[in-house]
Formats: structure tokens, sequence, C-alpha cells
């Protein structure tokens, strides 16, 4: 009785449509003694939302768990931000029923205004929030919050791009995502990084799949080390975004995870690279990236060290693909980049299915893969024993190519555990015939 009587007292015509619904006239269940405190506090803070709210028919014809969890994020959404809340009980699939992701989109609406008056009116009216919630959808919406709790310019200068107003597909939340991510409490350098992020012309023109993935490993780069993820940003090679520069950021990547801090210095402080990294320079730094010892960067950056051999020659499943071969002392074979032609071909005519990378690189240098094996996938490049490349015999070749169409086959499992990922590969081998 106790909110009864708090409701009379402070919103008559709120408390008369409350007790007039079906199911306050048995009993009163936890769910809807909850519920009625939450429609109490959304009528002491909203005239225009209690109204609304208390005509939807799914508060008139019984209260579930969601509905009550539902009520309770509007309640706090009428009490921070009146405006935001007679927009958002407006929206035509809030109207029949209740899901578990409409449920979420809306504690997430309710932070965004919390957050961020702009940017909630903004949001409140994207098209793809008024006409019904995805959990896509819902995704996106928890991020820009997120965003907006963060460093609230961004989010307006995000929600401003043409790719976040029309709809937003799953690529689009992931940049999101990587964007937020830059920023967080403990981290001051990352109102810098994101403005030079959003300020690059491939980020306002729209996501694509590898522009996500770039976001994603430098976002990876800055937590661990802010300023070289702040320097690479500014170099020449991100002016635009091609498949090439997202190798080379895989294998900056790289690294800057090994024991030996020394290693991502060898690479970005090298005075080949003085004035950042070029697009000429993309496939050398993601061979580089392969490499186990600091020194052995440094003289592969070295002008007439790496030699870099190129076949662009489409495979039936990946029409723009391109196989490079970097050398560093061995000797030039003119059959190696048609073998890993062969090999691609083959592993995609058994896997059925296209290479999960456009360009090949295999890095022929014995640092480039670990002691007690010939060769190493990376994810971005593959390292290889380049004395197998100088087979002395048939078998020789055929060992060579066996070990090649190995190294490929990883690249179809490479997120998949160890276990997997090699015994895959080594499966693909069977096929194999001498």
């Amino acid at each position: 009785m106790k909110w009864f009587s708090l409701l009379a007292i402070e919103n008559e015509n709120a408390a008369i449509q409350v007790v007039a619904m079906p199911w306050i006239r048995d009993a009163i269940s936890e769910t809807e003694r909850d519920v009625l405190e939450w429609l109490r506090w959304i009528a002491k803070n909203s005239d225009t939302v209690a109204a609304t709210v208390n005509d939807m028919p799914w508060v008139l014809d019984g209260i579930t768990e969601i509905e009550r969890d539902t009520l309770e994020w509007l309640s706090w959404l009428a009490h921070e931000n009146e405006s935001a809340a007679i927009q958002v009980v407006a929206m035509p699939w809030l109207q029949d029923t209740i899901t578990d992701t409409e449920a979420d989109v809306l504690e997430w609406l309710r932070w965004v205004s919390k957050n961020s008056g702009t940017v909630a009116a903004t949001v409140n009216e994207f098209p793809w929030v008024l006409d019904g919630i995805t959990d896509t959808e819902r995704d996106a919406v928890e991020w820009l919050s997120w965003l907006a709790h963060e460093y609230e310019s961004a989010a307006i200068r995000v929600i401003a791009m043409p790719w976040v107003h029309d709809n937003v597909i799953d690529t689009e939340v992931e940049a999101i995502m990587h964007i937020t991510r830059l920023k967080d409490d403990d981290d001051e350098g990352g109102y810098s990084i994101i403005e030079t992020i959003l300020a690059l012309p491939w980020v306002l023109d729209g996501i694509t799949e590898m522009e996500a993935e770039f976001l994603d490993y430098i976002q990876r780069l800055d937590q661990d080390d802010h300023e070289s993820a702040a320097a690479v940003l500014e170099m020449p090679f991100l002016k635009s975004l091609e498949y090439d520069d997202v190798l080379a950021i895989r294998g900056i990547n790289r690294l800057e995870y090994q024991e030996d801090e020394s290693m991502l210095p060898a690479l970005l402080e090298h005075p080949t690279l003085r004035g950042g990294i070029t697009d000429a320079q993309t496939t050398l730094v993601t061979a580089a990236g392969t490499i186990r010892e600091a020194e052995e960067i440094r003289r592969m950056l070295n002008p007439g060290y790496a030699q870099i051999e190129t076949l662009a020659k489409g495979s039936a499943l990946t029409p723009n693909l391109k196989i490079s071969i970097v050398r560093t002392g061995s000797q030039r074979e003119s059959w190696t980049a048609e073998g890993v032609w062969d090999a691609v071909d083959f592993a995609e005519r058994i896997m059925q299915q296209p290479l999960p990378i456009s360009h090949v690189i295999v890095v022929l240098n014995d640092k480039s893969y670990g002691e007690n094996y010939g060769g190493a996938s990376h994810g971005f490049a593959f390292g290889y024993d380049p004395e197998r490349e100088q087979p002395q015999d048939t078998y020789g070749a055929y060992s060579f190519q066996l070990g090649i169409i190995h190294e490929t086959a990883h690249y179809f499992w490479r997120l998949d555990p160890d276990w997997v990922d090699e015994g895959h590969s080594k499966y693909l081998r069977v096929y194999v015939r001498p």
C-alpha cells in the first residue's frame, strides 16, 4: 500500500491508471511489488512518460522479470533525462512486448543519456534504433554508451559519421568497440590517439572488415605501448588503408609481445624507417615481424640485405592473390613463388574455400622460426628454412613442397587451439604424393 499512497500523492492521474491494471486485483508478487516502485518513480519524474508507459499492453497484461527490469531502466531514464525518456517510450518496438535484447538496449540507452544528452538525442532518432533492435544494434548502443562516458566529444563525432546513421553491421560495431577501448580512465593518451583515428579518411567514409581488423591491432598495440601506437598512426602508409597495411601492423604487434623489449624499437627506430613506414615498405615490415632477434631485424631493414620477389597471380577462389618471397642471403630460385601458388591452389581445392589471406609472405630466414623446426606460421606471414629452397634431389624438392603446403594450411586454422591448428595442417599433407 505504501507505493499506492505515495503515487496517489505525487501523481493522481498515474495512480488512477495503475490501480486499474488487471494484475493489481488479485495478489501482488515480489516482481509486481518492484514494478509498482518503478511505476511510482516514473510518474514522479515525468507525467508524459508515465501516461505512455501505463497504457502499454505489456504493462497492462501482467509483469515478467524482463518487463520489471525494463521499467527500472525507464524510471532511471525519466529521472536523469526526461526528454530522452519521452523519445524512448515513443519507439514503436517498445509498445507491444519486450524481449531480452530490447531490455538490454534500454539499459544502454539510459547510460547514453546519462553520459551525454547530445549523443542520446541523436541516437534515439537513428532509424535502426526506431525500427526494432537486433543483437548487433544492441551492441552498438552499448559501445556508444561507453564512448560517451569515456570521451563525449569523440562519441559526438562518431555518431555524426554517415555509416553510423543508416544501419550498423557487425564490422562497424567492432570498429566502435576498438575506438572506445583506446580510451579508459587510466589512459590520458587515449584522447589524442582517438582524435588521430577519427581524422583518417578511411574511417570517415565507412568501415570494411579490413579496416575493423586494423583498428583491432592498433588498439592492442596501444594497450601495451601507447607511444608506438601513436607513432605508427602518423606514418605515411596509413593515409589510405590497404590489405598489406594490416599485415604490417600485425607484424608490429608480434614484435611488441616478445619478451625481448628491444625487438619493436629495432624496427621502428631503424634509420630506413626514419620518415615512417611507406606503402612500398609494408611487405618488408611484415617480414621483419617474423624475426626472433633484434639484431637480425636491423640487418633485414638495411638496404640490400633482403630481396623481395612478388608474384601477383590470382587463384580460382582468391582472384587478387599475391605471393611474396623475402630472402636474406639465399640464392634465388625462380620456381619458389610458383610452388607457393601451387600450395595455395591445392589447399583451396581441398578445403573448398578461399585462403583467409590474400597476400602470402614467405620469409626465408633461419631467424623466422624456432630452432627445432623448419618453418613457422605467424598468421600474417610464415618463416621457412632457406636451405630447403635448395633441394639436392627429387625427395628434397618434394619435402620442400610438403612444408610449404603445411605452413599454408595453417592460415585456415590460425585462431583455433594449437592441437587443431597443427593437426589439421599436418592432415592436409596426406593428400600429397611424391
